[in-house]
């Protein structure tokens, strides 16, 4: 059996003594950056947030996409925390620019509305219910929850 430290051996001597460092491991560090990384992921999940929320009603899926971009929009910074794995997994080897991490979250947005939606099927419509002239897809009343939050913060 190989172990870890003979395969580190083997990479740095096919390496010219630089161990090779794995795609999983430069992800990881990726998403575990506090600084620059998580910044870059907030700013581009807002924008995709608000773009959504303006997209057409007849987009495929629009009713969990848009439920998820209002919780998005209410805490980005959570969103982001819990964003930064998905946009880090599908990162390349190549620096990330602005539109690359825009179009990572863009592609892995169904996905993470799927997860946090749950009451929304795909190609269902949202139940939308007015709160104080807002509206928010699906979700209780109970505390932690979108509609207690909206209601918080609209102090209602």
């Amino acid at each position: 059996m190989t172990t870890s430290a003979q395969i580190v051996t083997r990479f740095r001597d096919e390496n010219g003594g630089e161990p090779m460092t794995s795609k999983l491991k430069k992800q990881k560090d990726l998403a575990q950056d506090d600084h620059d990384s998580k910044g870059l992921v907030k700013m581009a999940i807002v924008k995709v947030a608000i773009a959504i929320q303006n997209e057409d009603t007849k987009t495929p899926n629009h009713a969990a996409r848009s439920a998820y971009a209002r919780q998005v929009l209410l805490d980005p910074d959570g969103y982001a925390n819990r964003m930064i794995w998905g946009v880090a997994s599908q990162a390349p080897d190549d620096p990330l620019d602005d539109a690359r991490i825009e179009s990572i979250v863009l592609s892995i947005w169904d996905s993470y509305a799927f997860s946090y939606t749950p009451e929304v099927k795909a190609g269902e419509a949202a139940d939308v219910v007015p709160v104080s002239g807002l509206s928010y897809g699906g979700g209780s009343d109970k505390p932690g929850s979108l509609v207690s939050k909206l209601r918080e913060r609209m102090k209602v």
